[in-house]
């Protein structure tokens, strides 16, 4: 990729990072304004008789835009910016979740404890858009009884399949300045498996109980029918750390608060340890 450039007899690239400019001798720049990115194909390599050519193969923008950098960037690290059919194909033949069905499936050998009553919050940051994990706790004998759920992915993502094999290639997500590149399609990634508010979604918890020293018991882990009672934020919950009662309202506020204790005897069980 780099930027059209054009003279009164000749029109080339300057690529991006700097290199030696390649020209267009195809009339494939001709309708593109100069100054704008481009992505390039070089159709002619350089040798000791004759520059190098290249034909333009997509218009980013223009310079001055921020989308046209993003573009850039995306480019030039070789991200994938779209799903291949099949696997749109497969995330889009997933329904929404049926509770009745998930926990009456006689063909599932770990049956999926119902979690809906518990009350759970997810914790993320104000722009969050996917929620992956929740977290619930109240208090038992001398310490808590603490679920933690992980949206149960590997449900929907099963080995060899369309969506496996893109997951694999992309490895991660990747978030950009105004843009996240999915490693799953939207209809996974921000709608299925996304612990969202008031909607039942398929989860993994583990399942524990803290004595008042920080010890755990009682650990099960296990799939999971959750339903999310709130989306907080980081800055909702250090307020509900230093004091502010109200910024957290109903039950959430009080899950939040035991979990909160839950955390506090955690860490001073790993600092008795010798944490730094």
């Amino acid at each position: 990729m780099g930027w059209l450039r054009r003279s009164a007899s000749a029109t080339w690239v300057d690529p991006e990072p700097r290199g030696k400019a390649i020209f267009i001798h195809d009339g494939s720049a001709d309708t593109f304004d100069t100054g704008i990115a481009v992505r390039f194909r070089v159709t002619r390599p350089r040798t000791d008789i004759q520059a190098s050519a290249a034909s333009i193969v997509e218009c980013l923008g223009p310079a001055d835009s921020d989308a046209t950098r993003l573009k850039m960037v995306v480019a030039g690290l070789g991200l994938p910016d779209e799903f291949p059919a099949d696997t749109l194909t497969q995330a889009d033949a997933f329904g929404e979740v049926e509770p009745e069905v998930e926990l009456a499936d006689a063909e599932i050998t770990l049956k999926r404890m119902d979690l809906r009553a518990q009350t759970h919050v997810t914790i993320d940051g104000e722009d969050a858009r996917d929620f992956d994990d929740a977290v619930s706790a109240q208090p038992e004998g001398e310490g808590y009884r603490i679920w933690v759920s992980i949206a149960d992915v590997a449900s929907y993502v099963q080995a060899r399949t369309p969506l496996d094999r893109e997951a694999r290639l992309r490895g991660t997500s990747a978030y950009l300045p105004g843009k996240v590149l999915p490693m799953l399609p939207e209809k996974l990634s921000n709608g299925l498996c996304s612990l969202q508010p008031g909607v039942p979604r398929r989860a993994i918890t583990c399942e524990m109980v803290i004595d008042r020293h920080g010890a755990r018991s009682d650990i099960r882990v296990y799939p999971s029918l959750i339903r999310s009672a709130a989306r907080l934020t980081y800055v909702q919950v250090q307020r509900l750390i230093d004091g502010d009662e109200g910024a957290v309202p109903g039950q959430p506020a009080s899950v939040g608060r035991h979990a909160i204790d839950a955390s506090r005897v955690l860490r001073r069980r790993r600092f008795g340890l010798g944490s730094l």
